[in-house]
């Protein structure tokens, strides 16, 4: 991926963090040095960054954006443990620290959750296991998090394929998703633990999805000892395309299909032209998440997004 497309990430990151007060705080510009400074990307043939919104309220967190580990895998856990050692203190900084080491072995994916209000960003350390998530592994991080491993162990008999460790400031406490992979939207009736109202409602909302290039994560926040938190069903494009057929637009035009409200997106896209023109560079689609507290709250809709270079096509979405 050129320096271009790494600088216009940044750049996109930046203005949306001045856009919300968020820019002037004073971890954030260490933090923005730490991931991108002495970095240069070396080609298209992974998937890097990417940001997201809530789209269908008010966002409570007005910065969201990730990075993962591709192309630097020695040096990115230095990267975490530096952000941790500058955003969070006591208990919460012990545990996250020996969780790393705990997850030292597999691929991470760094996500940030930034409020205006926040003095730090709630972190989400998301670790792509696989089918080689081992029963100790989970165990471990149980323990150092304060979770009941019987409870959390419980989730074994589904293949993990990913989970994450998500730091949050202000209640100063570790707690764990976890994530499971599939394909149809029939599949879904294979996990007991989701209540059936809200397969039905994740297969509503996803009928009109593609069905090539995408694959879905079931993903589940746990509360303390081991609980059920939230629910939360991905549809995720898969990354495999960047080198063969890709065209944003169908993208967008998947999106459409599915009825997201695109009014705000497109507020944004169109606020940010004058960095896509100098970067020559074009938004496009990456995931979109559907949130349910419990079976009656009203859902979430979140929408995540990258950026490629503008030969890829362009970020139009009308």
């Amino acid at each position: 991926m050129s320096t271009n497309i790494l600088t216009c990430y940044r750049n996109i990151i930046e203005q949306i963090a001045r856009e919300n007060n968020i820019y002037e705080k004073k971890n954030f510009p260490c933090i923005i040095k730490i991931l991108f400074d002495d970095y240069q990307m070396r080609s298209l043939d992974f998937f890097k960054f990417d940001f997201s919104f809530k789209i269908n309220r008010r966002p409570k967190h007005l910065l969201r954006f990730s990075i993962n580990d591709s192309g630097e895998r020695v040096e990115f856990l230095n990267k975490i443990r530096s952000i941790i050692r500058l955003c969070y203190d006591g208990e919460l900084r012990q545990q996250a620290e020996k969780a790393i080491y705990v997850i030292k072995a597999f691929p991470v994916t760094l996500g940030f959750e930034w409020a205006e209000s926040d003095r730090a960003p709630t972190l989400k350390i998301e670790v792509e296991c696989g089918p080689f998530l081992k029963n100790d592994i989970l165990y471990k991080l149980c323990l150092i998090s304060g979770y009941d491993p019987n409870m959390v162990g419980l989730y074994l008999r589904y293949e993990i394929c990913a989970l994450a460790l998500v730091l949050c400031p202000n209640s100063n406490q570790m707690s764990i998703k976890l994530y499971f992979r599939y394909h149809a939207l029939q599949e879904l009736n294979k996990f007991s633990f989701l209540h059936n109202d809200f397969k039905s409602k994740f297969s509503v909302f996803f009928k009109n999805s593609p069905k090539k290039n995408v694959f879905y994560l079931a993903a589940v926040k746990l509360k303390k000892p081991g609980t059920i938190a939230f629910l939360k069903n991905y549809l995720i494009y898969e990354t495999r395309e960047f080198q063969c057929n890709f065209n944003p637009k169908e993208r967008w035009s998947d999106i459409k299909k599915l009825k997201v409200p695109l009014l705000s997106i497109n507020k944004f896209i169109y606020g940010l032209n004058n960095l896509y023109a100098t970067f020559h560079s074009c938004i496009y689609p990456t995931a979109l998440g559907l949130t349910f507290l419990n079976s009656t709250r009203a859902k979430e809709i979140s929408m995540y997004c990258s950026v490629l270079p503008y030969e890829y096509g362009t970020h139009q979405t009308n």
